[in-house]
Parts: structure tokens; sequence; C-alpha cells
């Protein structure tokens, strides 16, 4: 079974080519379109036009009327309300076409708010404030706090007492930080889906 990573955009909302009921949506409107609305037009849209994300799908020949074989789908999405909004649109669409969808709930936790290191700047690596920013900016991490049992290996692994946590330390030269990375991940497989994602979004600060 091959897992399909899908980072989740706005297409669905957004696009405005065809005869979905709520074209011309825009996000000053404040009100999105009605789940079951969504889910009645996708029953019979084409999948190429439908989203960026299921048109993608069905280019990998990943949907079941295509193949007949169950693919395992990760949703990755922005903490936004757009962002929530077009994944759980995505998940529903996937699941009744036959695809896995296997990830850990996002949290609700402000970003600022699950940074615990202190204001001090002083004998911190160069760039750690944009990594930490961007870890804190994504939906599966819970928390980020300092944790010397990282060690010094300067990169993102898996914590060795749990099956949920992360370390990150970034090392540039001068300083070390190391950090535990709380995620959301409630078992071993969805905390490396996680590992995967926040590796893609810091490694070339590291």
């Amino acid at each position: 079974m091959r897992t399909i990573i899908t980072t989740v955009g706005t297409s669905l909302l957004t696009n405005r080519s065809d005869d979905r009921p709520w074209k011309g949506w825009n996000r000053n409107s404040g009100e999105y379109p009605q789940p079951e609305i969504v889910a009645e037009w996708v029953k019979t849209a084409d999948p190429r036009k439908i989203s960026a994300e299921t048109h993608t799908w069905y280019k990998l020949g990943a949907l079941e009327n295509q193949k007949g074989v169950k693919e395992r789908v990760v949703l990755i999405h922005s903490q936004t309300e757009d962002g929530k909004y077009c994944a759980e649109r995505l998940e529903d669409y996937a699941k009744k076409n036959g695809l896995n969808v296997e990830w850990p709930s996002p949290c609700n936790t402000n970003p600022a708010d699950k940074n615990k290191l202190e204001a001090a700047e002083h004998h911190r690596p160069k760039n750690w404030e944009k990594i930490v920013n961007d870890l804190s900016q994504s939906g599966y991490v819970r928390l980020i706090r300092y944790d010397k049992a990282g060690g010094n290996q300067k990169g993102i692994r898996e914590a060795n007492d749990n099956v949920t946590d992360l370390y990150v330390v970034i090392d540039d030269g001068t300083y070390v930080l190391s950090l535990r990375i709380e995620t959301t991940a409630e078992k071993a497989g969805q905390r490396r889906l996680v590992l995967d994602h926040l590796r893609n979004k810091i490694n070339k600060l590291l």
C-alpha cells in the first residue's frame, strides 16, 4: 500500500471554472458551504476538477474506481479555518472513494501558546526563532519545550521514551538548542507521519 502525502490548499473552495454550487465563494463571505452540499456535488463531479488534491489522486491512479485497490492518504493542512474545512471535506471524499486516511487530529492551540521557551535570545543558535515559529504553525504540534535529552546531534528525530514526541536539535556551530516537540500523534505510525511532515518544513533551516 502506498502512502500519498497530500498538502491541502483551498482550491476546493476557490476554483471558479465549473458549476460548483458555491462558485464565487471568498473569505469575506463569512460562511462556508454546507458540508452536505459539498458531499452531494462531489459525488458526480470530475475528480480532476474538484480540487488540486483530487486531481493529484486521480493522476496517481489512487481512486478506487480506477484501480480497485485501497491506498493510504495523509492530509496535511494549515492551522486555519480554510485549511481545516477543506481537509475535512477531502477526508470525507477520500474515504467514500476507497482511500484509507490516517493522520492524528490537529490541535486548536494558538501557535504562540505552544512555545514554552523563555524569551532570552542569548546563547541560542541562529535561525532558532524561525524554526520554532514554523513548528508552532503546524496543527500536529501540541507543545515545544527545552529537553536536554535530545542530545547535541543536529536534526529532527523520534524521542526514545514514548511513541508520540520528537526531538529537534538546532546547532549553528557555536550554540546548540535541544527541544522536545509534543505532537498530537497517538501511536508510532502517526508519529512517523508527523516526523516526515515537520522534517519537510524545517530541514532546510537546520
